[in-house]
């Protein structure tokens, strides 16, 4: 079956630029530095399936001309990735039904919490337009794409990596246990955050460095490696200059075929 990743969006909560046009040590002529909230979409034929919602979503499906999709999967609660939920109801309702989404459990209760009216309808307006599924780490399967999850440490709190065949995601990720490192044997293509950039480990709190990221793409093997929540501080063109050829950053739209 062939499955294809859309990068939707690969920037860091602040986007580049960041409210104010501030770019950072980003070049604005260059429109690979472009950067929406981070996101993926993942499609087969038939199946649809985003990974966060951010407060760009609205932009990053109208950009791709999607109106379908069949399930979406949250990383974590963290605002950057949920915030832009409220967009999909025009989706949900032309669809005539729920959008599913899947997470884990600690995700699942918080977005309880935040968004009920998101799930249970409210206001005396709305009506229910996503429907939460808690799923454990392990292999899953939404509509016809089979995948594992596997558990990844983003300093204040735990996050999903997804892997589908030989491609892996791991977006707002700090560090990597001995078990997600064995999720991701013989991974070819891996999108993986390295927000962190040129921090020294002990002043990493919430994002992996570069340096920790080549660590990992030595010892997994991977044979291409593409950065994503990329800051202000992560110029598109310095980036590939300082990179060996199969570690490459980002830019919003960018297919892979898996």
């Amino acid at each position: 079956m062939s499955v294809k990743v859309t990068i939707l969006g690969c920037g860091a909560s602040l986007g580049v630029p960041a409210a104010g046009n501030f770019w950072g040590d980003c070049d604005p002529s260059n429109p690979k530095n472009y950067r929406t909230r981070a996101s993926i979409l993942i499609q087969s034929e038939t199946t649809n399936i985003l990974v966060d919602t951010t407060p760009d979503v609205r932009i990053q499906l109208n950009r791709h001309d999607i109106d379908k999709i069949d399930g979406i999967i949250y990383s974590h609660d963290h605002s950057d990735h949920i915030n832009g939920m409220d967009d999909l109801r025009v989706i949900s309702y032309v669809m005539g039904h729920p959008i599913e989404v899947y997470t884990n459990t600690d995700t699942s209760e918080s977005l309880q919490k935040r968004f009920n009216y998101v799930f249970n309808g409210g206001y005396g307006i709305y009506k229910p337009f996503l429907k939460l599924n808690e799923r454990p780490y392990g292999v899953n399967k939404i509509g016809d794409i089979e995948m594992t999850w596997f558990e990844q440490d983003h300093g204040t709190c735990k996050t999903i990596g997804i892997r589908v065949g030989d491609f892996a995601y791991s977006v707002d990720m700090l560090d990597l246990n001995d078990a997600a490192l064995e999720a991701l044997k013989g991974v070819k293509t891996w999108v993986v955050d390295a927000g962190g950039y040129k921090l020294e480990d002990e002043n990493l709190t919430t994002h992996a460095s570069l340096g920790r990221v080549q660590k990992w793409v030595e010892h997994l093997g991977v044979e291409k490696t593409y950065l994503t929540v990329q800051t202000g501080r992560m110029d598109y063109d310095v980036l590939c200059d300082e990179l060996p050829d199969h570690i490459r950053p980002l830019y919003d739209g960018l297919e892979l075929e898996i």
